[in-house]
């Protein structure tokens, strides 16, 4: 994050009476040593984030009351309003490459100009281009309407459920065993004001929002009295659920 901030705030302060609008479309990728595959990806405004990455999201599945492999033109309001909401992004791997091999193949979807950047810089490189390899993308930015220490918990938590061992296994278990069936309502209930409401959205989202720094103010907060179970449980699981520092 504060390497966006000075390569951002550089390159606006060196070209004051400039254009700076290419500066402002920064974004920087890297892989973590904690977790691999696991990439975080920065942008400076949260709007060329969710250029970067909305669409992607819902052709997931994930927007409310869109099917999985949905591809939205960059008309749609749908897509328009996601992107003035959305403050996080998580996306597996072979969403990104089944998104991106959709949107080339369809004659009536065009890249926008930061999916075109992100596929250059990071699906282009030779290690993502092999089917087989697993990866993970989150997403964040400098300029946030979030905490950015509540989005990049919560998407990292997105990405320990698909890639930590025995993590969503866990997860899964505690959802199915733990929670009354009239939480497991209410909780669908909350969490389908945004999302969908299949069970693999809605568990991956209610741990992650369980889970995530600043969890007392945000969507699942009325449901924190299952947070040191599904804490305890992952820990005895061997889990290392990873914390972001401030």
């Amino acid at each position: 994050i504060n390497h966006v901030k000075k390569t951002v705030a550089r390159g606006i302060l060196s070209h004051l009476d400039q254009d700076t609008s290419a500066v402002d479309q920064y974004m920087a990728c890297n892989e973590t040593s904690e977790i691999p595959g696991f990439y975080i990806c920065v942008a400076f405004y949260q709007a060329d984030l969710n250029d970067a990455f909305t669409r992607a999201g819902i052709y997931m599945g994930a927007a409310k009351g869109m099917e999985k492999g949905t591809l939205l033109k960059e008309s749609d309001w749908t897509l328009k309003n996601y992107k003035k909401l959305v403050a996080g992004h998580n996306l597996p791997g072979d969403v990104v490459r089944k998104f991106y091999r959709s949107a080339m193949q369809n004659p009536d979807i065009t890249l926008n100009t930061m999916e075109a950047q992100f596929y250059s810089a990071l699906m282009s490189q030779p290690q993502l281009k092999n089917e087989d390899t697993p990866f993970y993308i989150v997403g964040l930015s400098v300029q946030s309407t979030k905490p950015q220490q509540s989005v990049l918990s919560h998407e990292i938590y997105h990405a320990q459920y698909l890639l930590t061992k025995n993590y969503k296994s866990v997860v899964d278990r505690y959802w199915k065993e733990t929670v009354t069936d009239d939480d497991k309502d209410k909780i669908r209930a909350v969490l389908g004001r945004a999302y969908n409401t299949e069970d693999y959205i809605i568990v991956d989202e209610f741990q992650a929002y369980l889970l995530q720094d600043n969890a007392d103010k945000d969507m699942l907060k009325d449901f924190l009295s299952y947070r040191e179970g599904l804490e305890k449980e992952l820990v005895s699981a061997g889990v290392d659920i990873i914390r972001v520092n401030p």
